[in-house]
């Protein structure tokens, strides 16, 4: 089991998906944007978020949403329906073709 911590980093520089930073504090700031990141060994999914089929009776054209993400390589060794926990986001089940469902905050 890994152990998440969190730290405050002050961004140096971005470029393209890359985001060059330093340690800045482990002082808990409840204002400051957060960012999740993932090691340069990832894996690039979809998050499907299902919404609610019909709005007042009309069927809801985005009642699918499909958020692409990147996540730790070693999900992919996950099996199908097996259910993981993405830090800060939700729990998700893993679904088909680089496929994850999110199921519950």
């Amino acid at each position: 089991m890994r152990l998440l911590n969190l730290y405050n980093i002050k961004i140096l520089e971005v470029n393209n998906n890359q985001i060059i930073s330093v340690f800045h504090s482990d002082e808990i700031i409840n204002k400051l944007p957060k960012i999740q990141w993932v090691t340069n060994d990832y894996a690039e999914f979809n998050i499907l978020i299902p919404h609610s089929l019909f709005k007042n009776g009309v069927y809801n054209k985005s009642s699918l949403e499909t958020i692409p993400c990147f996540i730790e390589k070693d999900v992919e060794k996950l099996n199908q329906n097996e259910i993981i926990q993405l830090v800060r986001f939700g729990f998700c089940r893993i679904d088909c073709d680089n496929n994850i469902i999110y199921i519950h905050k």
